[in-house]
């Protein structure tokens, strides 16, 4: 075991908790992180524990990195993360700064004074972005050594700084940074983000215990001379439960009292607890006079490291006396010996703090927000005091607390955003810049998923006089509040907001309010039957506008595809995405979108990475997700299901829980499983909160008649008909009957449940669908599902057309499945040969495809018979899991493990595990092997 290094102060019974120290420096400054947290009451002694943290580090060599979470400060966004970056970055040299946030590190700079791209206009919650960014900023930091962390007072850090700590903690495998966090763990307001980092398999929890009698009597005899009296020190020990800090604070009054440690002394020894602490410290300040006490009060106010002049000025000192009033207070073990003010322990802080009436320190804060404002402080500082003081009638403070707003909402911070205006609403405003506030504030109550605070906010910036770009930006936002929270009510509100401010305003800002309604009215079932009018009004508006002609393009093809016109349509919108894509959210999503279900691969294929690098760009999450769940559906259409099967796993990964679009992201991932013949695996993602993925209706549609086949394979035929059946309803509802082909698999279900009439009626509606639509892929599937129910001559003359159809396209998967079910009818019609001929091509096909389900049937149809695999084979490239063939497809590439593992949103040893893995199973040695390894 480690010993006590002599250059550590000795610490009273701290021996195993700084061996455990040691330990984790040692293991960090040979390469492997960890997390280490120091969990205890306020006063046991967890910051002198971190302070020798910080010498072993010292003496390994390793640098440390350093904040300190403050009371006054939870309302600073990402304050403590500035605390441990901010300072380093600003020491290196430009070179050494550019390593630093080189890649996805660049996320983080806008967090810690450093200029960063800014957001798009759509951009929402920002902090994925924020998290992703800091953690390769991390990375990059210990690039150049072995590295610590060291965060104080973690349960007053503020929630994005606690998020980021957790977020490391669960990523520093391989990485070589010790983390080491000290908390009260009991404060409400840290508790539950403290609770989830220390609950974390890789975090190592120290919780030091009181002193016993023994260490009591000592540190008491050290404070106040020659030999203590064993009851004496027992009533101390008493007293204080052993905690170190009452203890010191005790001893200090018994000292200014002059009692001497007798036993008979010991029946003075009063109950101390924090209370009585705080009794100790105003009584101090007592006797060092009103200066002091001013002092004190003025960085209990100000916060930690003041600065001397600011708090000279709060205190209504002259500069040049404030210093040796701080060297008193220093001398009395107030502050603490440092060149900034600040207090010794924040308990002391805590006691001045409190003892301030509410007026008082309103007051206080808002002289603070005042000379901090003068002294340039940055406005995220300054609103933090605005926050704790009382409205005004300057209106100063409006901006103020705007400007912090927006800096906290670009640091990927929107509740703390949420906070500054909401505050900003109790300034003096004028008209206008009460509707840009409720505005901004419904904006980022949207990406915070409150649609009800977003709603009244929006309305009431509509509401209010003002100019119209005020009221169209609120217009524009409350439009996708009702999108996105799929409120009938809702979306007319908006659309008679945008139609108002038509009237209003000229040139692009129509153009801008035209497109937005369309995208309400096409998106909104409660307001399909005003599409037509709302579109030819934009397509007209937009003629010859080179920002919104295209946009009006994709909108209109995209409606005429949902109206069931043929699939030659997605020409016209590869046509129109010829010169990029079109620069609004919606327009790109349904350009894509409308062109995979045209089967348009290869016009939807360079609009997909273009709209992926605007995605990494930023770190938007929901919109990583989007796209690889588009890149799925582009891989599921051209039959290469195991590159399907790695893009769904990478959408599921980075989709938010609360975004609407996860219920699209499953539809697909249920159908990629599905085809790869993991049933199992389908009916997990089927089980994933049914009620809400069926509750809207965007995606909706596409849910259902995914979980329909899931539950149909499963066995559950009525359960998974029902599903697919509702989808029809929905779908007919929303005036787009044939926008997803459920058919087909509803036609199975009716057969398999003996009701062959209406199975037939239904295949015979979905080839004439087909067949107007004209699209290869659908109009395969059709066939293929008509001839097995149809039967007779008819039957198979479908199935031979299902594979002439199929055979010359891109769909191959499609192609493999007709192939099967043609040679499985040739074989029960004993035309073997032929049979036999189109199933060992499906088989080929399939096999191809990594359809596994498929591959399985035909082989039974084939005679080979044998269990069902979950994969095709146990070796060579087959054998990959997703993510191992997705990273390889990369390494391949020539990127590196750190460009692979930024692109990827994984760690570097991640991705080292994965390629290991992958060189066993595909009998390699290095990269360099990959690309003739996984050409096809």
């Amino acid at each position: 075991m480690r010993s006590q290094p002599t250059s550590i102060p000795h610490l009273l019974e701290r021996e195993l908790e700084l061996e455990t120290i040691g330990r984790a420096v040692s293991t960090a400054a040979d390469g492997a992180g960890g997390c280490l947290l120091i969990e205890g009451p306020a006063g046991v002694g967890k910051s002198r524990l971190l302070a020798g943290a910080r010498t072993l580090a010292g003496e390994a060599g390793m640098p440390v990195l350093e904040a300190r979470g403050a009371l006054l400060e939870r309302e600073f966004a990402f304050g403590v993360v500035r605390q441990l970056f901010e300072h380093p970055l600003a020491a290196a040299t430009d070179d050494e700064r550019k390593a630093l946030l080189a890649g996805a590190a660049g996320l983080s700079g806008r967090l810690v004074g450093e200029t960063g791209p800014g957001l798009p206009a759509q951009a929402g919650d920002t902090a994925f972005a924020a998290l992703h960014g800091l953690y390769w900023l991390t990375a990059n930091f210990a690039d150049r050594g072995p590295v610590v962390l060291a965060v104080d007072d973690a349960h007053w850090a503020d929630p994005p700084s606690l998020q980021f700590l957790g977020y490391l903690a669960r990523r520093l495998e391989g990485l070589p940074v010790l983390l080491l966090a000290t908390a009260r763990g009991s404060d409400p307001q840290g508790e539950d983000l403290w609770r989830e980092l220390a609950n974390d398999p890789a975090a190592e929890i120290l919780r030091p215990r009181a002193l016993s009698e023994s260490a009591a009597a000592r540190l008491v005899g050290e404070r106040l001379g020659g030999d203590v009296d064993a009851e004496f020190s027992a009533a101390c020990h008493r007293a204080t439960g052993g905690n170190p800090l009452f203890l010191r604070e005790l001893a200090a009054a018994l000292e200014d009292a002059e009692i001497e440690p007798t036993r008979e002394a010991a029946a003075t020894v009063t109950t101390v607890g924090p209370p009585a602490v705080s009794r100790f410290v105003l009584h101090r300040l007592e006797r060092l006079g009103p200066q002091a006490t001013e002092l004190a009060r003025a960085v209990a106010v100000l916060g930690e490291a003041t600065e001397v002049a600011v708090a000279a000025r709060a205190a209504g000192l002259e500069p040049g006396a404030a210093r040796p009033v701080a060297d008193l207070l220093v001398q009395a073990e107030v502050f603490a010996p440092e060149r900034e003010l600040g207090f010794v322990h924040p308990i002391v802080q805590a006691a001045v703090y409190e003892d301030l009436l509410p007026g008082d320190r309103a007051e206080r804060h808002l002289t603070a927000a005042e000379l901090l404002s003068e002294a340039g402080a940055p406005a995220e500082r300054v609103a933090s005091h605005l926050l704790l003081s009382r409205p005004t009638d300057d209106p100063r403070w409006a901006a103020t607390l705007r400007s912090a707003a927006s800096s906290a909402a670009e640091r990927g911070a929107p509740a703390m955003a949420i906070a500054y205006l909401s505050q900003a609403l109790e300034q003096p405003l004028g008209d206008a810049d009460r509707s840009d506030v409720l505005s901004e504030l419904g904006r980022w109550e949207i990406a915070r998923m409150d649609f009800d605070a977003a709603e009244e906010h929006l309305l009431a910036a509509l509401d209010a006089t003002a100019e119209d770009g005020a009221r169209s930006r609120a217009a524009i936002w409350l439009s996708r509040c009702a999108i996105l929270s799929a409120r009938p009510e809702l979306a007319a509100t908006a659309l008679e907001a945008l139609e108002r401010q038509m009237d209003r305003v000229e040139g692009e800002a129509v153009l801008e309010l035209e497109s937005e309604a369309l995208t309400l009215t096409r998106l909104s079932l409660s307001l399909r039957s005003l599409v037509p009018g709302r579109l030819e009004s934009f397509v007209r508006r937009a003629v010859g506008d080179p920002r919104f002609e295209p946009i009006a393009r994709v909108q209109e093809a995209a409606e005429r595809i949902a109206l069931g016109e043929p699939a030659d349509v997605g020409g016209e919108i590869a046509t129109a995405v010829q010169g990029g894509p079109p620069r609004d959210p919606y327009a790109i999503g349904m350009a894509i979108d409308t062109l995979i279900r045209t089967e348009r691969y290869d016009a939807a294929a360079p609009l997909i990475d273009i709209a992926f690098d605007v995605a990494r760009r930023y770190g938007l999450r929901p919109q990583l997700a989007s796209m690889h769940t588009e890149g799925a559906l582009l891989a599921l259409g051209l039959g290469r299901l195991a590159d399907a099967e790695v893009e769904t796993q990478l959408a599921l990964e980075l989709a938010p829980d609360w975004d609407f679009t996860l219920r699209r992201t499953i539809a697909v991932a249920m159908e990629v499983a599905l085809e790869r013949g993991d049933l199992e695996g389908a009916r997990e993602l089927a089980a994933r909160s049914p009620e809400r993925m069926e509750r809207e209706r965007l995606f909706a549609d596409q849910y259902l008649t995914s979980r329909g086949r899931v539950r149909i394979a499963s066995g559950d035929v009525p359960g998974g008909l029902a599903d697919l059946l509702r989808c029809g309803e929905l779908l007919e509802a929303y005036g787009t009957p044939d926008l997803t082909r459920w058919r087909p698999f509803a036609v199975e279900a009716l057969a398999q449940l003996g009701d062959e009439p209406r199975a037939e009626e239904l295949a015979r509606a979905e080839i004439a669908s087909a067949r107007h639509y004209g699209a290869p892929r659908a109009l395969a599937r059709a066939l293929r599902t008509g001839g097995r129910v149809i039967g007779g001559d008819e039957g198979l003359a479908l199935l031979e057309e299902a594979v002439a159809v199929a055979s010359p396209s891109l769909s191959r998967l499609e192609a493999a499945h007709a192939l099967a079910d043609l040679g499985g009818e040739l074989m029960q019609r004993r035309r073997r040969r032929e049979g036999r001929d189109a199933l060992r091509r499906a088989l080929e096909l399939a096999t191809e495809c990594g359809a596994a389900g498929l591959a399985e049937r035909v082989r039974g149809d084939l005679g080979a018979g044998g269990g069902r695999p979950p994969r095709l084979e146990l070796t060579g490239v087959d054998s990959l899991t997703p993510a191992e063939r997705r990273v390889c497809e990369l390494a391949a590439g020539e990127r590196t493990n750190r460009d692979i593992a930024q692109e990827l949103f994984v760690t570097e040893k991640t991705v080292e595990l994965h390629l290991t893995n992958a060189y066993r199973k595909l009998g390699i040695r290095s990269r360099f092997q990959l690309a003739s390894v996984l050409a096809p």
